[in-house]
């Protein structure tokens, strides 16, 4: 966070590190997932914000002290970049979140956040949103991949799924949904 934060990019200042545990600046202002929640109206604007922050970010050179998983080191990837990690504060966007940062080619991150806006599990949301959420989704994700380069992170998608597969953690029904994106994805790729 201070790597990112000395380079301009919005993240909160990191006062103290102590272990695992840190002290830094508050930050006031809704998430922009919650945001969308509230007021769906918001998912192309949210969604080219999203990808100015990604491009920002891998502007940023990659520090060589960070692991770099997908080689390429060239650029800062934050790997949770998505809309539960952007406060929208009166300052302007924030992001928060960075256990996963890493160095690495910058459609990597892209492909990143395409898997957990596409495949991650949906919010607790109000009933009058639920069967709404594919069509928010698809928007969204329509909109990102528009504007952070789809091409280019359909090319690392699988690379990035596997790697995300890995993770004891994912539950059943995420991994599902992950190997469908990314199998959809390429039946795409080689029928166009």
């Amino acid at each position: 966070m201070r790597y990112a934060r000395e380079h301009g990019f919005p993240t909160p200042d990191v006062h103290e590190v102590s272990g695992v545990e840190m002290i830094m600046e508050r930050v006031d202002g809704p998430t922009m997932l919650d945001d969308l929640i509230r007021d769906p109206s918001g998912v192309a604007s949210h969604a080219r914000t999203l990808a100015g922050l990604h491009a920002r970010l891998h502007a940023i050179p990659g520090p060589a002290w960070l692991h770099a998983p997908f080689g390429d080191p060239t650029a800062l990837l934050h790997l949770d970049l998505h809309p539960a990690n952007v406060l929208l504060t009166t300052a302007g966007p924030m992001v928060i979140d960075w256990p996963d940062a890493v160095a690495g080619p910058p459609p990597a991150d892209i492909a990143q956040t395409w898997l957990i806006i596409g495949a991650g599990e949906a919010p607790e949301l109000p009933e009058h949103l639920r069967q709404s959420i594919p069509l928010i989704r698809a928007a969204f994700l329509d909109e990102f991949l528009a504007a952070a380069g789809r091409e280019q992170a359909a090319r690392l998608l699988r690379a990035v799924a596997t790697r995300k597969l890995g993770d004891r953690d994912i539950r059943d029904a995420e991994r599902r949904s992950i190997e469908y994106l990314v199998a959809s994805e390429t039946s795409a790729r080689l029928s166009a």
